[in-house]
Parts: C-alpha cells; structure tokens; sequence
C-alpha cells in the first residue's frame, strides 16, 4: 500500500498545528508516495459562508425530522457540517483532478490508535477491487463477512475522520453522488455509508439507492479521533 496524496480537513493552518500533524502522521507511519511533489494538502471551508459563494450548493432542506428520536436527525444541519462535507468535497474534486491512485482523508482531530502503526495488513488486499476503505468508525450497523481476516464490508457507520479512496472510487463519488449531494447537502458522516450500505433514513436511502461504492473497513480501527460529538468536544455539533 502507497498512499500518493494526504488531504486533512482542517481550518487551522497556524504552524503549531501544521508541526502536530506531522507528528501524528509521523506516529501513523503512512507509507507515502516519494515520488509525488506536495502530497500533503490541509485546507476547508468556514460553514455556511460557503454557501453564499458557491450558489449551486443548498442544504437539504428536509433534514429536519421533528419527531425523530435520533438526536442527529430531529434538528437542523449546523454550519459546521456544512463546512465539513463541502470540505470533503472540495478534496475529493482535488485528487480527482490528480493522476495519482491512492487519497488518506483525515480530519483534524485524528489520531493513531497504535504506537506504531501497521500498514502491512493492506497486503491483503492488494488484489480486492476496493473503492474506499474506513480506517476508523463508530459501527452502528451489521457488517458483512469478506473472507478477509483484517478487513470487513461495513454496515452503516458514523465518523468520517479517516478513510482511503482510490482513484476509481473518488471518481465513482463525483460522477454518481456529486450532483445530488450538492443541491441538498448533508453531514459527511451520513452521506459516505448511503453510497455503500442501506441508509436507515428512508429518505436519504431514496437519494443514493444504488451502492455503487464497494466500501471496506478494517476489523480493528488504526486512526481514532479526539473531538467527535460522543466526546462533547465536536466541532460540527450545534454546541461545537
């Protein structure tokens, strides 16, 4: 596994912050490409200003379900969201560009579960047709059996923080989803499970009811992440 292109999402571009990502993609041990010229990129966009640039964009504008139980789903799309999926698709359009084959996205709060990580476990499968690979998730769905003993083909997940696109899967995101996500935008931690596995929302499930992502995830997470809402330090949350 050569990983040609890292992409953080992050509005902090202080050198503080720059010097802490080098230190936890130093621990993190990437196997990055030698070859390709600035290959790390760190950049996003500032919530709902966005919007007021890129006209095209729009919220959707059902997200909205009152009566849910799902705390997620009963109030509005916040701002930052907003910023973190466009973000997200903004890297997704930059490697896309790109002739090179494999992306890391992270954001950035990530951080490696291990001391030093293992990248040789991808050997497995250096023969599987994958489009996008989750490094670390908070399951919440049934996953299924691959025949594989490192990785799994996920069940509907949250967390968004880290996770591999090769090139045809990037491109299967911007020919197939793009135009949809972009006029009725939705939380990246949503929007990515819908494109591989059944979404609980009926909704959302009608919007991307064709899985043309072949998604897999590792067993054991390798990069965790410091300020998901579970941790009442989110950035995206209404609170955040």
């Amino acid at each position: 596994m050569i990983i040609d292109n890292i992409y953080i999402i992050s509005l902090d571009s202080d050198p503080e912050f720059i010097k802490s990502c080098r230190h936890r993609l130093k621990q993190l041990n990437v196997p990055i490409n030698s070859g390709v010229t600035n290959n790390i990129r760190i950049g996003a966009n500032q919530g709902d200003n966005i919007l007021k640039v890129l006209k095209g964009l729009k919220k959707y504008p059902n997200w909205n379900l009152k009566t849910s139980e799902t705390k997620f789903w009963n109030r509005d799309i916040t701002a930052g969201e907003v910023g973190c999926v466009t973000s997200h698709m903004n890297m997704w359009a930059e490697f896309s560009k790109s002739k090179n084959n494999i992306g890391l996205f992270l954001e950035q709060d990530f951080q490696s579960e291990f001391e030093s990580t293992n990248w040789g476990v991808f050997n497995e499968i250096k023969n599987y047709d994958w489009d996008i690979i989750l490094l670390g998730r908070h399951s919440l769905g049934e996953d299924t059996e691959v025949n594989l003993n490192y990785f799994i083909k996920p069940g509907y997940s949250y967390q968004a923080h880290a996770y591999l696109l090769s090139k045809k899967g990037v491109d299967k995101l911007i020919r197939y989803y793009f135009p949809r996500l972009s006029r009725d935008l939705i939380p990246t931690d949503e929007f990515l499970p819908a494109t591989f596995t059944k979404h609980p929302r009926a909704d959302i499930e009608e919007m991307y009811s064709v899985k043309h992502m072949n998604a897999l995830a590792l067993r054991v997470d390798m990069i965790s992440q410091s300020d998901w809402e579970g941790t009442g330090r989110s950035r995206t949350s209404p609170n955040g």
